[in-house]
């Protein structure tokens, strides 16, 4: 394994033993480049209504997903409704 891949899957399980199960976080397969290299978002997938309000939220690095779930958690918290709609 490379040092790219271990440095994602460090933070891929970071996330996961502070989001789950509240949250399903996961890799997506579609590429990007970020930083000069090519990578899979980061992808968390609500499980538990009262952990956030939107669905899915998805980010290219560990450290904006984090942010977002985060931000995700205040706005549940505060009542806050989906930002679209279906």
């Amino acid at each position: 394994m490379n040092s790219a891949s271990a440095v994602a899957d460090s933070e891929l399980a970071r996330l996961r033993e502070e989001w789950e199960p509240a949250w399903r976080i996961w890799r997506a397969r579609l590429l990007r480049d970020v930083d000069g290299r090519r990578t899979g978002d980061y992808v968390a997938s609500r499980m538990d209504d009262a952990a956030g309000v939107d669905p899915t939220v998805m980010m290219p690095t560990a450290a904006e997903l984090d942010a977002a779930l985060t931000e995700q958690q205040d706005r549940a918290a505060r009542g806050m409704r989906p930002r679209w709609r279906m």
